[in-house]
C-alpha cells in the first residue's frame, strides 16, 4: 500500500486498513465529519492516502442541533473543510431530542440512520467513523462495568455488518494530535465533550487515573482485550451457526429448542444460541445484556416444568422440555362451524370425559405455547373431540366420528 511519502507517520493506520480489509481499492466512502479532533484527522488522512488507492470519498455530517447556533456552525465547518479538499459534503439534520430515553443512544441511533440513509441514496461502499483506541478502551471499561459478556467486551467493531469502517481505532488520541498539528489543521470542540452528565466523559476523566494506580498501559490493554474478543467472536459465531442450524427451529413465530439439546452443548454454546435465537427474531441484540441471557440460561436449567419471562424485545419461556423465544404470543386458531360443532383451539377450562383436557396436553408433553392452537371441537366446555386424543364419550354420543374432525382441519392453520 503506498503512502505518498508518509509511510512511516500513517503505518498503523494502513495496517488497521489492511488487516479487516476495511476499505477496497476503488470504494466509494462516507467519511463522518463531525467537526472534533478525530473526524477532522480521519478525513485528512484518508485524503492522503486516497490517490494511490482509488477512493473516492464524501464528506458525511449529521447536525444534531443540541447545542443551537454552535451545532449550526460546526455544520458551516464541514461543509467549508470539505470544500478545501475539493469534495461533496451532504449535510443533515436530525430530529429534535426525545423527553424521554438516553440521549447519548438517541444520537447513536440518529447518525446510524443518516448514515445508512446515505449509504443506499449516494451510494457508498462504506462509511468510515473517527473512533480511535481510546474510545475503544472506553466502550470496554464502560461495557465490562455494565455486565458484558464476551460478545460486549469486543466493543466497537473494526467493521460492522452495516459497512461501518473504524481506520483510526488502533491510534490513541496523542497520534491524532501529533498529526493534526503536522497537518496544521484546525478542528471545532464540542463543549458536551467536558459534561460530566455524559457516561462517556466521566470515563474520560477516569481513565488517566486507572492508568496511575493499576497499568499505565491501561488503555491499550482494554483495545487488545476488544481486539481478542472480537477475533473469538468471529470463530464463535461460525460455529454458533453451524450449532443454530441442527439444534433451533422455528414454530408458531417464535424459535424453539429442546431443553436437552441446549444442555448437551454445554453453557458456553448455550449462551450463544440463546443470543443467536433472539438476534434472529428482533433483527439485533439491542437492550440485551449479559444478564438477561443468563436468566434465560437459569429458567433453561431450572428444575420447574414450565417458566415465563420478559426480556428487551422478547418473551422467554419453557414449557414440557422445550424453550420459546418469540416477540410476542401464539395467536389461537380461528373457530369455525363444523355441522353443529365449534372447531377451534384449546382453553383453559376445557373438560375431556369430565377431566380437564390440561392433564392429558401436560402427559403427552405438549408445551404451553402450542396449546391455544391444539385443535379441539366443543360443546361449550365440554369437548367433543381432540387431536391425538379422539373422541370423547360425549362425542361419540352425538354420533361423531374421527373422520369428521379431522376432514375439517384441512381448513384450519395450525
Amino acid at each position: 500500500m503506498k503512502i505518498a511519502g508518509r509511510r512511516d507517520v500513517l503505518e498503523p493506520v494502513a495496517g488497521n486498513l489492511k488487516r479487516y480489509h476495511m476499505l477496497p481499492r476503488g470504494a466509494r466512502v462516507g467519511v463522518a465529519v463531525s467537526g472534533g479532533a478525530d473526524s477532522v484527522c480521519l478525513l485528512d488522512v484518508l485524503v492522503t492516502m486516497a490517490p494511490d488507492e482509488g477512493w473516492r470519498l464524501v464528506v458525511l455530517h449529521l447536525n444534531h442541533g443540541w447545542r443551537g447556533e454552535a451545532s449550526d456552525e460546526d455544520a458551516r465547518f464541514v461543509e467549508r473543510l470539505a470544500a478545501t479538499y475539493g469534495l461533496e459534503c451532504v449535510t443533515g439534520r436530525a430530529p429534535g431530542r426525545a423527553r424521554e430515553g438516553n440521549l447519548e443512544e438517541q444520537g447513536r441511533e440518529a447518525r446510524r440512520r443518516f448514515f445508512q440513509e446515505q449509504k443506499q441514496t449516494l451510494p457508498l461502499d462504506r462509511i468510515a467513523t473517527g473512533h480511535t483506541l481510546d474510545d475503544q478502551a472506553e466502550t470496554v471499561l464502560f461495557r465490562a462495568l455494565r455486565g458484558a459478556g464476551p460478545a460486549g467486551l469486543a466493543g466497537i467493531l473494526p467493521v460492522t455488518e452495516e459497512g461501518i469502517v473504524r481506520p483510526l481505532l488502533t491510534v490513541d488520541r496523542a497520534w491524532v494530535g501529533r498529526w493534526i498539528e503536522r497537518r496544521g489543521l484546525k478542528w471545532r470542540e464540542d463543549a458536551t465533550n467536558a459534561d460530566p452528565r455524559f457516561r462517556r466523559n466521566a470515563l474520560r476523566i477516569v481513565m488517566p487515573e486507572l492508568a496511575r494506580l493499576v497499568n499505565p498501559a491501561a488503555r491499550e490493554a482494554l483495545a487488545r482485550l476488544a481486539s481478542v474478543a472480537y477475533e473469538e467472536e468471529i470463530h464463535w459465531s461460525r460455529m454458533t451457526a453451524d450449532v443454530a442450524a441442527r439444534t433451533l427451529s422455528e414454530e408458531a413465530g417464535g424459535v424453539v429448542a429442546e431443553i436437552a439439546a441446549l444442555q448437551a452443548e454445554g453453557p458456553a454454546m448455550a449462551r450463544r444460541l440463546i443470543r443467536h435465537a433472539i438476534a434472529r427474531l428482533k433483527g439485533d441484540l439491542k437492550g440485551l445484556d449479559q444478564a438477561h441471557v443468563e436468566r434465560v440460561l437459569a429458567m433453561a436449567g431450572h428444575e420447574r416444568a414450565e417458566g415465563r419471562m420478559r426480556l428487551p424485545g422478547v418473551w422467554a419461556e419453557r414449557s414440557c422440555g422445550w424453550l420459546r423465544l418469540a416477540a410476542e404470543a401464539v395467536q389461537p386458531i380461528e373457530e369455525m362451524e363444523l355441522n353443529g360443532a365449534r372447531l377451534r383451539g384449546w382453553r383453559a377450562g376445557d373438560q375431556f370425559d369430565g377431566r380437564p383436557f390440561r392433564d392429558w396436553l401436560r402427559r403427552h408433553q405438549v408445551p404451553r405455547w402450542r396449546r391455544p392452537r391444539w385443535p379441539v371441537a366443543a360443546e361449550g366446555g365440554d369437548l367433543l373431540w381432540a387431536c391425538g386424543a379422539g373422541l370423547s364419550a360425549l362425542g361419540r354420543a352425538r354420533g361423531w366420528t374421527e373422520t369428521d374432525f379431522v376432514s375439517g382441519l384441512r381448513d384450519v392453520s395450525i
